[in-house]
C-alpha cells in the first residue's frame, strides 16, 4: 500500500533538509570577530553617525531564491567616532522559501524562518550622519569596502572614495545603501583598512594618488558643512549631473556624499570644472590637482616586465588577465582578484612562449569542469598567434604547460578567433565531443587554418579568399551560415566564414560586408547580447557598425569621444564599446554607447560618445594598443610605447553582469 503524505509535512521535511543546508552553508562561509574603528572626517572624529555592516545573505523571498546584500548590524559612534561590531553575532532574519512553500501558520519568526548570516568576502561597512563638531549632518555618508573582516578600521572620506571607485558603475543603478552582490574587497589593494591611509601603489612611483585626495577633499566640503543649512552639501549636489539610472522614472539628485559619489562616476566627464571648484581651501588630504581632471576616473599603472606589451585577454570566470610582450616574447599573467591583486602568475618574469614572436593576437578558450557525462575535463586554454615563426603558442592556463603548433598551412599568423559554440557538445559516431573549432588567419599567405582543441589539424585550409592583411577575427554569427568574422583590413571589408563541422568539413567563405564607413577596420567584436559586429577603422578614425543581418546600422561609421587610429575594442556589461586610441600623442581610450535603450546617463543615441572630446587619458598611456575588461569591471589597455599596462578602476559594468 502506498502511503500519502500530506503537503505541510512535506513542506516542514523540506524546510528542515533546507535549514541543516543552510546551517552547514553559512557556519563555513560566515566571518565572525570583533571590528573595532573610528569614523573620521581627516583627523576630526565623527560623534553620533550610524554604523551599519552590510553582507551577503540569502534570501527566498520573493522567488527565485538569491544572494542579496543586506544591513546585518548597527552601531552608533561615541564622542571620539569610535565603535565596534560583533560580526560573529550578525545577520538578518530571513524566510527561508517563498510564502506558497510555507507551512500554514507560519510567521515571520516561525519554523519557515532562519537567522541568516553573512558570506564571507561580502562585507562592507557604512557611516551615516553624525556631527563634526558643526551640528548633525544628515548628508553625511561615508563607506569602507571590506570584503573580509578586519579587527580594526577607519572610515573616512578617503576610504569612500576608494570604495567608490572599485565598486564602480557596478552600482550606479541602485538607491540606498543596499547593493547588490559582489566581490567588495579590491579596496584594501589601495587603501589600509586600519588606518583610512592609501597604500604604497598609490604614494610611490607613477601612480600619485592626487586625484582621489581631491575627490577625497570636496566629499570633506560637505562633510564639515555648518549646520543647519550645510552649504558645503548643497553647492555639492547642485552642482553634480543628476543620476538616471533604466529603473528611475527621472534622475535623482543626490542627497548624501555617497550618493554624490555615484553620480560622479556615473557621468565621470560631466561638470568637471564646476565639481573642482567645490574643494575646500585648506583641504585634509594631499597632494591634490592644480588644475580639474579631463574626467573623474581612476587609473593605476603597471611597470616592469613588460616590452613592448601588445595584445590583451581577460579570461572569462576568473580573476587574471594575460598581456603578450611582442619585445621579448614571453606571456605575463596579472591576478585582479582583490585579496592579490596586480600579483603574477604562471613566472614572475613573465612566461617564455617556445617559437613566440610578434604576437599578434590571441584568445582565451574557456575550459568546463566536466558538466557532461563521457567527455573528459578541459583546462582554459590561451592560444597566441605569432606573425614571425608561422605558429601558434597554446598555453594551459591551470598548470602553464605551453605546447607550439605549426604546419597545417600557417603562415604568419596574425588573428584568431573560435567558434561560437564554446561548450556545445555533439554527438559523433555515437560518442560525445565538444564542438569547436579554433580558426586562424594567415597574412603570409591567403588562407584560413584549422584546429581542433588538442591542437590538431581540422580538415584543409581554407584557400583562396582575397585575404589582404587580415589584422582581427571574431565570432559573429551573423546568419545562419556564418560563425566567424575577419577584418580584412587591407580590402577595407569584412569577411564571414562558415568553420568547420564537428567531421572537420564543409568551411567555407559565406559573404563579405563593406561600407558603413569600413576603412582598414583594426579590431572587430560581435555583441551576441544585441546581435551587433562593430570595427575600429584605424584609417578613418571611427567605428563602424553592423546589425544582426549583416546590414550597416544607422549612423555608422561612428566619431568623437577622442576616436584617433582606434585599434583595440572590448565591451562592457552595459553593452558600451572601450575602444584603446593608438595615434602618437592621443594617449587615451574612448567609451561609446553601444546598446539602444535607457542608460544610467540617460537616454542617449547609439555610438554616442560617453568620453570627452580627447578620450579619457589615464597614468602611462602611450600609444595602446590593446583592451580587455575583467572581472570587476577594471578596463585594462596595454601601452607599447610605454612598456606598461594602465588599469581604468571599477570605469565599467564588468561582462558578466551585463
Amino acid at each position: 500500500m502506498k502511503h500519502a503524505i500530506s503537503r505541510t509535512t512535506a513542506v516542514v521535511f523540506a524546510l528542515l533538509v533546507m535549514a541543516t543546508f543552510l546551517n552547514r552553508s553559512y557556519a563555513a562561509a560566515a566571518p565572525s570577530g570583533l571590528i573595532s574603528g573610528r569614523v573620521v572626517a581627516g583627523d576630526t572624529p565623527i560623534a553620533g553617525a550610524t554604523v551599519s555592516l552590510y553582507g551577503t545573505v540569502f534570501e527566498c523571498v520573493p522567488d527565485p531564491c538569491m544572494g542579496v546584500s543586506a544591513a546585518v548590524a548597527h552601531a552608533i559612534t561615541d564622542a571620539n567616532g569610535a565603535f565596534s561590531i560583533d560580526v560573529g553575532k550578525a545577520g538578518v532574519e530571513e524566510p527561508m522559501v517563498s510564502p506558497a512553500m510555507q507551512p500554514p501558520g507560519a510567521g515571520r519568526n516561525g519554523p519557515a524562518t532562519i537567522f541568516a548570516r553573512p558570506m564571507a568576502g561580502s562585507l562592507y561597512l557604512i557611516a551615516s550622519g553624525g556631527d563634526v563638531g558643526n551640528g548633525p549632518n544628515p548628508s553625511i555618508k561615508l563607506m569602507l569596502a571590506l570584503g573580509q573582516i578586519a579587527d580594526h578600521v577607519t572610515i573616512n572620506e578617503l576610504t569612500t572614495v576608494i570604495s567608490a571607485f572599485t565598486l564602480g558603475r557596478r552600482f550606479l543603478d541602485q538607491s540606498g545603501e543596499t547593493l547588490p552582490p559582489g566581490p567588495f574587497g579590491l579596496a584594501r589593494a589601495f587603501v589600509d583598512v586600519a588606518t583610512g591611509q592609501l597604500r604604497p601603489i598609490l604614494r610611490e612611483g607613477r601612480n600619485r594618488p592626487a586625484l582621489v585626495d581631491t575627490l577625497a577633499d570636496i566629499i570633506s566640503a560637505c562633510v564639515t558643512s555648518a549646520a543647519p543649512a550645510f552649504p558645503g552639501c548643497g553647492k555639492l549636489f547642485a552642482t553634480i549631473t543628476p543620476l538616471a539610472a533604466p529603473s528611475r522614472a527621472k534622475p535623482v539628485t543626490p542627497r548624501d556624499t555617497l550618493a554624490a559619489l555615484r553620480a560622479i562616476l556615473a557621468n565621470p566627464a560631466a561638470n568637471v570644472p564646476a565639481v573642482f571648484a567645490m574643494m575646500p581651501p585648506n583641504p585634509p588630504y594631499q597632494p591634490v590637482l592644480a588644475a580639474a581632471p579631463g574626467a573623474w576616473l581612476f587609473t593605476v599603472n603597471f611597470a616592469g616586465g613588460f616590452s613592448r606589451p601588445t595584445a590583451i585577454a581577460a579570461e572569462p570566470g576568473s580573476h587574471a588577465l594575460w598581456i603578450a610582450n611582442s619585445g621579448d616574447n614571453r606571456l605575463v599573467g596579472l591576478d585582479t582578484d582583490p585579496a592579490s591583486f596586480g600579483a603574477r602568475r604562471c613566472a614572475k618574469d613573465g612566461l617564455a612562449l617556445p617559437g613566440m614572436s610578434r604576437p599578434a593576437a590571441m584568445i582565451v578558450i574557456p575550459g568546463d569542469a566536466g558538466q557532461v557525462p563521457d567527455v573528459a575535463p578541459t583546462a582554459p586554454t590561451l592560444w597566441v598567434a605569432n606573425r614571425d615563426n608561422d605558429s601558434v603558442s597554446v598555453v594551459n592556463l591551470k598548470t602553464c604547460a605551453v605546447h607550439q603548433l605549426t604546419g597545417n598551412g600557417l603562415s604568419a599568423p596574425a588573428a584568431i578567433a573560435t567558434s561560437p559554440n564554446n561548450l556545445v557538445y555533439a554527438s559523433v559516431n555515437g560518442r560525445m565531443t565538444r564542438d569547436q573549432v579554433v580558426a586562424v588567419m594567415n597574412a603570409g599567405a591567403d588562407r584560413v587554418s584549422f584546429f581542433m582543441l588538442d591542437g590538431s589539424a581540422c580538415g584543409k585550409p581554407l584557400e583562396n579568399l582575397g585575404l589582404k592583411n587580415p589584422a582581427a577575427a571574431t565570432i559573429c554569427p551573423l546568419t545562419t551560415q556564418a560563425d566567424t568574422c575577419v577584418a580584412n583590413s587591407g580590402a577595407d571589408e569584412i569577411l564571414m566564414l562558415r568553420s568547420p563541422d564537428v567531421r572537420c568539413e564543409n568551411a567555407a567563405l559565406v559573404g563579405r560586408l563593406s561600407g558603413a564607413g569600413l576603412k582598414g577596420p583594426a579590431r572587430i567584436i560581435y555583441n551576441l547580447h544585441d546581435a551587433m559586429l562593430w570595427a575600429t577603422n584605424r584609417a578613418g578614425d571611427s567605428v563602424s557598425a553592423f546589425d544582426g543581418s549583416g546590414r550597416p546600422l544607422p549612423g555608422s561609421p561612428f566619431k568623437g569621444g577622442g576616436l584617433r587610429e582606434p585599434e583595440g575594442i572590448a565591451f562592457d556589461g552595459a553593452g558600451n564599446l572601450w575602444i584603446a586610441n593608438h595615434a602618437r600623442g592621443a594617449n587615451s581610450v574612448t567609451e561609446l554607447n553601444g546598446r539602444i535603450g535607457p542608460q544610467v546617463r540617460g537616454p542617449l543615441e547609439l555610438g554616442a560618445p560617453l568620453s570627452p572630446a580627447g578620450g579619457f587619458t589615464g597614468t602611462g598611456l602611450d600609444r595602446p594598443v590593446g583592451i580587455a575588461i575583467d572581472q570587476l569591471g577594471d578596463v585594462w589597455v596595454t601601452n607599447p610605447g610605454d612598456n606598461s599596462v594602465t588599469a581604468f578602476i571599477g570605469a565599467t559594468i564588468p561582462p558578466w553582469q551585463g
